[in-house]
This record gives C-alpha cells, sequence and structure tokens, in this order.
C-alpha cells in the first residue's frame, strides 16, 4: 500500500535510501521491512507527511499479523458476569493496537479498493486500530476509546476489577472478540 500511495519514483528513491541506512544491518527484506516505520517517523523528507509513518505501520503490523502462528481461538463461550470477574482473557498472538493521528485508514481503504486516496488530514482525537489475523487473513478494525481501554486493560493479562460496571462494558464486547476470532483462551 506504501508503494501504491508514493508510486514509483517515491517509493523507489525511499527504499534506495532506506537501504543505504541500513546497510550494515544484517536481514532479510523481513527483517528491513519492520524497521520502516522508525526510518520514516526519523526521517526529515517526510516529517511533513505523519500518515506515511502510519501506513508503513499499518503495513507492518498486517504483516506481523499474517505470519503470527496459528492460535486456536476460543469459540462459543458464554460468560456470565459472575465468571468475567474472576477470569483472564487472551488474546491470539497476532492481536495489536496502532495509534493513529491521520486519516490513515481511510487512505487505506481508497487505496485497497483501487480508487484514489483521500488528501491526508490530522484526526480530531487519536483513532485505535486493532489489527489481527483471522480465517489466514490479516484485518483491521477502528475501536472506540472504550474498548481499546478494554482491549489493552485484557492484553496485559489484567483480571477484571470486580467493578460492575466494567464488568458489563467489558461483556459488551466480549461477544465481538470472540466473533472475531480474537480470543485465543481465557484462565
Amino acid at each position: 500500500m506504501l508503494y501504491a500511495y508514493l508510486g514509483d519514483i517515491t517509493f523507489n528513491k525511499l527504499a534506495h535510501e532506506y537501504v543505504l541506512a541500513n546497510e550494515n544491518k544484517r536481514g532479510n527484506a523481513n527483517f528491513l521491512g519492520t524497521h520502516l516505520p522508525q526510518y520514516l517517523r526519523a526521517s526529515q523528507s517526510f516529517t511533513h507527511n505523519p500518515e506515511i509513518f502510519e501506513l508503513a505501520s499499518l503495513e507492518v503490523a498486517f504483516n506481523k499479523a499474517f505470519v503470527a502462528p496459528e492460535t486456536s481461538f476460543a469459540t462459543g463461550l458464554e460468560f456470565n458476569l459472575a465468571e468475567l470477574q474472576t477470569k483472564r482473557i487472551k488474546f491470539v498472538e497476532s492481536a495489536q493496537i496502532l495509534i493513529f493521528n491521520q486519516n490513515t485508514t481511510s487512505i487505506w481503504a481508497a487505496l485497497k479498493c483501487q480508487e484514489k486516496p483521500p488528501r491526508p488530514h490530522s484526526l480530531d482525537a487519536p483513532q485505535s486500530v486493532l489489527v489481527w489475523k483471522q480465517r489466514g487473513h490479516s484485518r483491521f478494525r477502528i475501536l472506540g476509546e472504550e474498548e481499546a481501554n478494554l482491549f489493552l486493560h485484557f492484553a496485559k493479562k489484567a483480571k477484571s476489577t470486580s467493578q460492575k460496571t466494567e464488568v458489563q462494558r467489558t461483556s459488551n464486547y466480549l461477544r465481538s472478540w470472540l466473533d472475531a476470532e480474537l480470543v485465543a483462551s481465557t484462565v
């Protein structure tokens, strides 16, 4: 997608500069690719184009999700509120959350449909983007602030607090996490 966004000339120039800057580091293209977002963030050439860093970050996250080991995921589990207070939720290894400040997901979606992407712009508030592997394919979904906070809370392998409101909120999202094959197991 970064290639589609930048075009031949700019992408080839970037690739050449990036490889030269990392020529002393051993590794294959996947190794080099995983460090491209950090390079773009620090690059003077792309300082005024933060969406490029975010596009590269999304592409790296997609690749990480795709090559993540297959995990058996929880299905058909029914949790009552009492169980949710004592259980931990373990997410599949491919699950990652990215924080975007640009309209990067709109740009990505347009490029994916081979349409002209919208002009890049800053969002009013940071956007949490969940990336994971589902049925052998990398996926992403934009999360609201509450769901992102709860997801990160459980991703840190924390137990739910005993507060009934938090347990109720979590149970509202748990079904969609199960349906999306995000829950590996519960403890």
